[in-house]
């Protein structure tokens, strides 16, 4: 924050390459989540959806967020998805509780979409 004289914090904007230096740090932190999900144990299914049920919302909230990157951190910053894609990440949820590939697969492609969004296509921060 100091970096950008927290701005942020009083929603005076920053610039472009920071707030996607910020979403690229949150994308590395849930890739690392998908390492504890996938080492919980099968007969876990509970925990593993309630992992899966972090994950996958956050995921679709730094890819919503990407998308709107002008308006962050600014009066108009609005970052929240919709009922019907919170919907899609609980059905996920289920169906991919016991299935460390579907997992893994999935938050590849979503770390991708990101980067892309971002302008940062084959990098990785």
């Amino acid at each position: 924050m100091q970096e950008v004289d927290f701005a942020p914090l009083r929603l005076d904007g920053a610039p472009s390459s920071w707030k996607a230096k910020v979403l690229l740090n949150v994308v590395g932190e849930l890739e690392a989540s998908v390492g504890y999900v996938e080492a919980l144990p099968e007969q876990a299914g509970g925990y593993r959806k309630a992992g899966l049920l972090m994950m996958l919302p956050a995921y679709e909230t730094i890819l919503l967020a990407a998308q709107q990157l002008e308006d962050l951190f600014s009066p108009h910053h609005s970052v929240k998805i919709s009922r019907a894609k919170m919907g899609q990440c609980i059905l996920r949820a289920r169906t991919m509780a016991g299935d460390n590939q579907a997992i893994h697969a999935y938050s590849e492609r979503m770390a991708q979409q990101i980067r892309s969004e971002l302008g940062m296509i084959s990098a990785k921060a």
